[in-house]
């Protein structure tokens, strides 16, 4: 959402330029018609009206048509550019962000499933207590031990497995009555 947030704001002050370029565009549209009204008065003019209101619309297409045209492409050009800029500014955070994150997300899973298949149902918690405290007690780091117990080693020798067997599964990120997914 911040992405498409910024490439939006971004995209709409990249376009609010084209103020500029139809400014242009209506000045020479205002040239060629204040030069096509001039050219219209001089027309009836004996002798000189035809060639000269000739010569005026000619001119008044040259600076005013090409003003008002340089004003139409800009516009069509600024809004091509801000299309680019926003999709930019969202596409490629956007994608960078997902190739870091759904990598690490599918590594999760397939650790949690395979947590999962080994561990079963529960039933290897109530069936092999002291092998899933083992596994816990010399698997995991000692930091993380000492959060679930202050005596990891003297649980296992006296047999008392319950936050062992409590460490090992919520560090594989289940729960000991957790149901295998297919």
């Amino acid at each position: 959402m911040l992405f498409a947030a910024l490439a939006i704001s971004a995209h709409d002050a990249v376009e609010e330029l084209g103020a500029i370029a139809r400014g242009v565009e209506n000045a020479g549209v205002g040239v060629q018609g204040a030069i096509e009204s001039a050219a219209a008065e001089v027309a009836d003019v004996p002798l000189v009206g035809g060639p000269l209101a000739t010569a005026l619309r000619d001119a008044g297409a040259g600076a005013g048509g090409d003003a008002a045209e340089l004003g139409r492409d800009s516009r069509r050009d600024i809004a091509e550019l801000a299309d680019v800029i926003g999709w930019s500014l969202f596409l490629i955070p956007t994608l960078l962000l997902l190739v870091g994150y759904l990598p690490n997300r599918w590594a999760q899973v397939r650790r949690i499933n395979a947590a999962l298949r080994a561990l079963g149902n529960g039933t290897a918690a109530a069936e092999h207590p002291h092998l899933i405290a083992m596994r816990a007690l010399f698997g995991l780091p000692y930091p993380t031990l000492l959060r679930y117990t202050d005596d990891p080693f003297g649980d296992l020798e006296r047999g008392d497995y319950d936050a062992l067997v409590r460490a090992a599964y919520e560090e594989a990120g289940l729960e000991p009555g957790s149901a295998p997914r297919r």
